[in-house]
């Protein structure tokens, strides 16, 4: 996530809205859409399947296919007046005709002695014509993939005269070394001026956008809400459990504001912490030999292919504000961090923080520390001696991670 600047916001904009499936992404993308056309705002609604015309049937949603988004995109204010102006006159045709076809409807229905319930005919509300382009589909179709066909919509959106681009996990059906493109024309998007309402389940994805956490919103609960990351209330709550002002500096910009806790996030944690998001549960941990950790006892209990994340917060100082913030977000985590020797203030401060914000099941403590507990006697620094060390040690059920 690169920085947003000034001259980009006022640009453009972002949304973004993550989440599991079944929780209410493309329902809020259409809400908003909703809202939006009420206020007389353009539209341009890119789903998440795309179709050629002839890939589907008649009674197929059009808005599907190909080719009625590019008739979309490319109609221009005076087609829209002519074609209301159409419809109108259809309309006043229609309902000259409702009574001559009720009639010519009840006699038919006397053949067996019912009666009408409702007019034969009516003016259709969906406003439907037929799409008035026609693709070269020899290219499109045996040339390109559906995740292709998303890169030549994004392109053409970029230079429509909509307003609003709403994108429906555009991210579908493309190849991860291609996500940097989706993300690139996305960011063009923005750069153009464009209102860009996104919903994905792509954390590599995210990471390649321009934007600001405040643009992204979570839903991943029953009441279907959308979370915003509470940066501030994640610093306020957790730094009462520390003298900030004494803090080393390394450690202090976590606690200063939330603006300063999001800045150190974007700058050192993007991707751990975006791919964090997505998760259902969340170890978080110091450093890397406590992951190396993790994944061994993962692998030898049990829950090495479940849905989880690992996150390093790179020093126990700042383990109590990443667990309040993953904790106000509705995450599920498991604290681990060394006890160390808590007659030094320093570690007793974090460590009593550390008791404090998680609960009391949520925490592995190592005493005094990861290498103690496992008796790993070699280089800290060595990470390839003690994965064989973790390999060959029968790991203490404490860390049956699984089972928390």
């Amino acid at each position: 996530m690169r920085k947003v600047t000034s001259e980009e916001t006022a640009n453009g904009s972002i949304r973004i809205v993550i989440g599991p499936n079944g929780y209410g992404k493309t329902t809020y993308l259409n809400e908003e859409k909703a809202r939006r056309e009420e206020a007389g705002e353009t539209i341009f609604f890119i789903p998440s399947e795309i179709k050629l015309l002839d890939e589907v049937k008649d009674t197929v949603d059009s808005s599907q296919t190909m080719e009625f988004l590019l008739t979309e995109l490319l109609e221009t204010p005076e087609y829209l007046a002519k074609r209301d102006a159409l419809f109108e006159e259809a309309d006043r045709i229609i309902e000259g005709n409702v009574c001559r076809m009720n009639l010519l409807l009840e006699e038919i229905l006397l053949l067996n002695g019912s009666t009408r319930s409702k007019d034969f005919i009516a003016p259709n509300s969906k406003r439907v014509v037929k799409n008035l382009i026609s693709i070269g589909q020899d290219d499109v179709k045996k040339k390109m993939g559906s995740g292709q066909r998303m890169h030549l919509l994004l392109k053409l959106a970029s230079q429509s005269c909509r307003d609003y681009i709403f994108l429906d996990e555009p991210e579908k059906y493309s190849h991860p070394s291609l996500l940097n493109i989706t993300a690139s024309l996305i960011n063009d998007l923005v750069n153009k001026g464009k209102h860009v309402y996104l919903a994905t389940h792509s954390p590599k994805l995210i990471s390649m956008l321009t934007f600001d956490y405040a643009d992204l919103r979570l839903i991943n609960d029953d009441t279907h809400a959308l979370k915003e990351i509470p940066f501030d209330s994640a610093v306020e709550e957790a730094s009462v459990h520390f003298n900030v002002g004494a803090m080393e500096k390394k450690f202090k910009r976590y606690y200063t504001s939330g603006a300063s806790l999001k800045e150190s996030i974007a700058r050192r944690h993007n991707r751990y912490f975006i791919e964090a998001l997505f998760s259902k549960r969340i170890y978080l941990c110091e450093g890397a030999n406590d992951e190396l950790l993790v994944n061994a006892a993962l692998q030898k209990f049990g829950g090495y292919y479940g849905d989880y994340s690992v996150f390093k917060v790179w020093g126990k100082t700042n383990l109590p504000v990443f667990a309040q913030l993953f904790q106000d977000l509705g995450i599920d985590l498991i604290c681990l961090f060394d006890v160390d020797d808590e007659a030094k203030p320093r570690h007793k401060e974090a460590n009593a923080a550390i008791r404090a914000t998680v609960p009391a099941g949520k925490i592995i403590e190592m005493t005094p520390n990861l290498e103690a507990e496992t008796g790993y006697v070699g280089e800290k620094a060595d990470a390839l001696a003690l994965m064989d060390h973790l390999e060959e040690i029968e790991l203490d059920h404490k860390f049956n991670l699984s089972e928390i």
